[in-house]
């Protein structure tokens, strides 16, 4: 996917696709691995800011992550 032209704007990645049949992050609400097989970009004014979102967008339906995005001028894809 093109992600566009970046200036002064910082890009995170994270992926709950499965690695050795588990998932590297937990679901805080079940303490459970998470379930989902998302792998989402964010681009965001800080590297900070990206990395937590994308952390973020892997727990929330796509429209909710979408528009907490938003909120911080930051924008999210999903790859998968």
């Amino acid at each position: 996917k093109d992600l566009g032209k970046l200036r002064n704007r910082a890009v995170a990645a994270s992926s709950a696709v499965p690695f050795r049949g588990l998932s590297p992050y937990v679901d805080i609400r079940s303490h459970a691995p998470l379930r989902s097989r998302r792998t989402v970009v964010v681009r965001a004014r800080s590297c900070v800011v990206a990395d937590a979102l994308t952390k973020i967008a892997l727990l929330l339906p796509k429209s909710q992550a979408r528009a907490l995005a938003r909120r911080y001028r930051a924008e999210v894809d999903f790859l998968s």
